[in-house]
């Protein structure tokens, strides 16, 4: 397989890194576009098409890091991609080697609460608002992984990737909303822990 990222663009990257905050636009920009060929070659590897195959899922990110062996030879830069399979409730992770262009493991983490992607927001800002609940062009609202101990008292919901929506409401308590992602349903206040509670706002009780 190709290498996903030239020695031009790693040293680049290296320069880039080292300039910051001023550079830090062009390094998003150059991140970006390393990250599309990391996308294209992760979800055309045979094992993760297989696994993929067949349930809801979304890639919710591409994080980079290093392995470094225990010997002098350079590291191994890596990248994670990281896919929520919503039928089964569970992490993929497809680690991909940038410079062999290849998937070196694929695993699954049961539990994990990766941060919320730009595409799980807009989703749960539109199942809240169909559900009368939000305001769908509310630009200023915020979202958080909802944390597992939330549906503890939900076994229909126990393993569940969920969405808490925050927005200033004006006033001494900001409002809030929790959006069941794998459910894609709006969570009744009286289901939630009191720390996730609407506090005034307009979701379903």
């Amino acid at each position: 397989m190709a290498a996903l990222i030239s020695d031009a663009e790693e040293a680049l990257f290296a320069r880039l890194a080292a300039s910051q905050p001023e550079s830090e636009r062009e390094l998003y920009e150059l991140q970006e576009r390393i990250n599309a060929r990391v996308l294209e070659a992760a979800l055309q590897e045979v094992r993760v098409r297989e696994r993929l195959a067949r349930v809801r899922q979304r890639v919710l990110a591409v994080d980079w890091r290093e392995d470094k062996p225990n010997d002098n030879s350079p590291p191994t830069r890596l990248a994670d991609v990281a896919v929520y399979d919503y039928d089964n409730d569970v992490l993929v992770v497809a680690a991909v080697d940038l410079r062999e262009g290849t998937v070196t493991e694929l695993v699954e983490r049961e539990g994990a609460a990766p941060p919320i992607s730009e595409e799980e927001l807009a989703e749960a800002r539109e199942i809240a608002g169909q559900a009368g609940s939000w305001p769908e062009d509310d630009t200023t609202t915020v979202a958080f992984p909802v944390p597992r101990y939330a549906f503890e008292s939900q076994p229909e919901r126990q393993r569940h990737r969920g969405c808490t929506l925050y927005r200033d409401s004006g006033g001494e308590r900001d409002l809030s909303i929790t959006v069941d992602l794998s459910a894609r349903e709006v969570v009744p206040d009286h289901e939630l822990p009191d720390v996730l509670r609407s506090g005034g706002g307009t979701a379903a009780s």
